[in-house]
């Protein structure tokens, strides 16, 4: 389980936002402000103690719970060995969860609860938090694909349990009798997918995660093609194309990655 690094500084400054005629307010941000410097300086346990009394200050400000999520997210898995650290990976979703319930807009809030839900497999609730951002900010292609990749997930689930269960006379899903059944499960999660995709690589055409997944989904799309070998192969041609385009996108520097939407895995080989 990895994360790729964030600009914890830049994205704290940027909430800092106090009114000069509330002293409560201006010490907050102050205990803020420490909060960020220390973590810059890599002293965790400092940051860390800044960002709790700037909620203590200020327990009705977003940004005081958004400055302790942050930090305690960002400490849940680098400071914790070959495993996240349980406690602060609660802290940080529950202030994600308290400053959603102070500014139900927060965009970055709600992308990093579902990140780190998903992070530990609840996809349920994490792709609740990813949809309620993208109903609020429709156009944002960090989440357009971030629904896509919990579309994924289920959809390959669902196929590699059924593949698992093939016959031995049977050479693909496509031939399974089982195959409609897959297919009526999933068919409208492929068909957002693609759509979201299509949506998201109109505004980000070369970002990594959106030309893998494009790939990943038509290798879905040809595993449901059920008794047409003909579209089958089409849809494995397409994912190809996308898989040779993201080796070429890989390819070249810099790299265009989101931040919050979980990195596509390797898809499956079709069935032969």
């Amino acid at each position: 389980m990895t994360k790729l690094p964030r600009i914890v500084g830049l994205t704290l400054m940027s909430c800092l936002v106090a009114s000069a005629a509330d002293p409560q307010a201006s010490t907050a941000d102050d205990e803020l402000a420490a909060g960020i410097s220390a973590r810059e300086k890599g002293d965790n346990e400092a940051a860390l103690r800044h960002m709790k009394q700037a909620v203590t200050l200020g327990p009705q400000m977003a940004r005081t719970h958004f400055g302790l999520g942050v930090t305690a997210d960002d400490l849940c898995f680098s400071t914790a060995g070959p495993r996240p650290s349980a406690p602060l990976c609660g802290l940080a979703i529950l202030e994600y969860e308290k400053v959603l319930k102070l500014d139900s807009s927060h965009e970055q809030a709600s992308k990093n609860l579902a990140y780190m839900l998903y992070q530990f497999d609840q996809l349920d609730e994490s792709e609740s938090y990813y949809r309620k951002g993208l109903a609020s900010h429709p156009d944002d292609p960090e989440l357009l694909c971030a629904v896509a990749s919990i579309d994924s997930q289920r959809i390959w689930r669902d196929v590699a349990a059924a593949r698992a269960g093939l016959q031995p006379q049977e050479t693909s899903l496509i031939d399974s009798p089982s195959c409609r059944e897959v297919r009526n499960r999933n068919q409208a999660r492929v068909e957002e997918g693609l759509a979201l995709l299509a949506r998201a690589v109109g505004i980000r055409e070369k970002n990594l995660e959106l030309i893998g997944y494009l790939s990943t989904f038509y290798l879905a799309l040809a595993e449901v093609q059920c008794g047409n070998q003909k579209a089958h192969d089409g849809d494995v041609t397409e994912a190809r194309k996308w898989g040779r385009m993201l080796a070429d996108a890989i390819a070249k520097q810099p790299h265009d990655v989101f931040r919050k939407c979980p990195a596509p895995p390797p898809p499956p080989p079709p069935a032969q």
